[in-house]
Protein backbone atom coordinates (compact mmCIF):
# COMPACT_ATOMS: atom_id res chain seq x y z
CA UNK A 1 0.00 0.00 0.00
CA UNK A 2 1.19 3.45 -0.73
CA UNK A 3 1.36 6.37 1.08
CA UNK A 4 -0.83 9.04 0.49
CA UNK A 5 0.05 11.96 -1.52
CA UNK A 6 -1.24 15.45 -0.29
CA UNK A 7 -2.26 17.64 -2.30
CA UNK A 8 -1.37 20.45 -0.42
CA UNK A 9 -3.00 23.43 -2.73
CA UNK A 10 -6.86 21.73 -2.85
CA UNK A 11 -6.46 20.96 0.46
CA UNK A 12 -5.57 24.54 1.08
CA UNK A 13 -7.96 26.17 -1.04
CA UNK A 14 -10.39 24.12 0.87
CA UNK A 15 -8.90 25.27 4.00
CA UNK A 16 -9.74 28.91 2.80
CA UNK A 17 -13.39 28.71 2.18
CA UNK A 18 -13.82 26.47 5.44
CA UNK A 19 -12.07 28.59 7.72
CA UNK A 20 -13.99 31.73 5.88
CA UNK A 21 -17.39 30.55 7.63
CA UNK A 22 -18.67 32.49 10.81
CA UNK A 23 -19.77 28.89 12.59
CA UNK A 24 -15.74 27.75 11.79
CA UNK A 25 -14.50 31.34 12.97
CA UNK A 26 -17.26 30.98 16.16
CA UNK A 27 -15.44 27.55 16.78
CA UNK A 28 -11.74 28.79 16.95
CA UNK A 29 -12.50 31.69 19.44
CA UNK A 30 -13.63 28.78 21.55
CA UNK A 31 -10.37 26.69 20.77
CA UNK A 32 -12.65 23.67 19.80
CA UNK A 33 -11.34 21.94 16.73
CA UNK A 34 -14.18 19.44 16.45
CA UNK A 35 -15.82 22.30 14.24
CA UNK A 36 -13.31 22.40 11.17
CA UNK A 37 -11.96 18.81 11.44
CA UNK A 38 -16.30 17.84 10.84
CA UNK A 39 -16.47 20.63 8.16
CA UNK A 40 -13.31 19.92 6.23
CA UNK A 41 -13.81 15.97 6.37
CA UNK A 42 -17.31 17.03 4.96
CA UNK A 43 -15.45 18.98 2.31
CA UNK A 44 -13.41 16.12 1.15
CA UNK A 45 -9.97 16.60 3.58
CA UNK A 46 -9.11 13.27 5.43
CA UNK A 47 -8.41 13.29 8.64
CA UNK A 48 -4.97 11.10 7.42
CA UNK A 49 -4.57 14.61 5.36
CA UNK A 50 -4.85 16.97 8.01
CA UNK A 51 -2.23 14.46 10.31
CA UNK A 52 -0.05 13.94 7.27
CA UNK A 53 0.37 18.72 7.28
CA UNK A 54 -0.12 19.25 10.93
CA UNK A 55 1.82 16.27 11.94
CA UNK A 56 -1.07 15.83 14.65
CA UNK A 57 -1.41 12.32 14.95
CA UNK A 58 -4.64 10.97 12.96
CA UNK A 59 -5.59 9.26 15.63
CA UNK A 60 -5.62 12.53 17.97
CA UNK A 61 -7.23 14.33 14.93
CA UNK A 62 -9.85 11.75 15.55
CA UNK A 63 -10.44 12.32 19.37
CA UNK A 64 -10.34 16.04 18.62
CA UNK A 65 -13.41 15.43 16.14
CA UNK A 66 -15.58 13.33 18.31
CA UNK A 67 -14.66 15.81 21.18
CA UNK A 68 -12.67 12.65 22.93
CA UNK A 69 -9.99 15.05 23.87
CA UNK A 70 -9.41 18.57 23.74
CA UNK A 71 -6.67 20.52 22.87
CA UNK A 72 -5.25 22.86 25.02
CA UNK A 73 -1.43 22.83 24.10
CA UNK A 74 -0.55 26.36 22.03
CA UNK A 75 1.66 24.16 20.35
CA UNK A 76 -1.47 21.97 19.17
CA UNK A 77 -3.22 25.21 17.30
CA UNK A 78 0.23 26.12 16.02
CA UNK A 79 0.99 22.69 14.53
CA UNK A 80 -2.94 22.90 13.19
CA UNK A 81 -2.74 26.80 12.07
CA UNK A 82 1.00 26.61 10.39
CA UNK A 83 0.26 22.86 8.70
CA UNK A 84 -2.99 24.00 7.08
CA UNK A 85 -2.25 27.45 6.11
CA UNK A 86 -5.14 29.33 8.40
CA UNK A 87 -5.67 32.45 7.29
CA UNK A 88 -4.89 35.36 9.52
CA UNK A 89 -8.41 35.61 10.84
CA UNK A 90 -8.61 32.29 11.92
CA UNK A 91 -5.11 31.71 13.67
CA UNK A 92 -6.28 35.27 15.58
CA UNK A 93 -10.05 33.64 16.71
CA UNK A 94 -7.94 30.90 17.52
CA UNK A 95 -5.29 33.42 19.68
CA UNK A 96 -1.97 32.70 17.94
Amino acid sequence: MRAMAVDIPAVREVVERVFARPDVLKACGRRDLSVPITVLCANGVSQAQIAALTGVPQGRISEYKTRKRRPTATSTFEAFADGLGLPPAARLALGL
